[in-house]
């Protein structure tokens, strides 16, 4: 249960007229989540590391539509390097 500092061990009726101790965990705290298009922002035009970002988001299960945005951006700067300067 969320917000438990220790675990918590209560009498709980088992049976008709039993009682037996049942020990209640509290949740691990959850790491933040990553802010995966402030990273695609500041990935900028660099092809490699928007290729990092985008396997990093999938193999930590980010949501699709965010995968998706990277894999457009990808493209984008890709096709953008594939024009050369101008």
């Amino acid at each position: 249960m969320s917000h438990l500092d220790k675990p918590l061990t209560v009498a709980l009726t088992a049976t008709r007229g039993k009682r037996k101790n049942f020990t209640v965990q509290p949740l691990p705290d959850v790491a933040p989540q990553r802010d995966w298009l402030t990273e695609l922002t500041n990935a900028g035009d660099d092809l490699a590391s928007i290729g990092a970002l985008g396997q990093a988001a999938t193999q930590a299960g980010a949501p699709a539509d965010v995968v998706q945005q990277i894999r457009e951006r990808f493209q984008q700067v890709k096709a953008g390097a594939a024009d050369g300067p101008q």
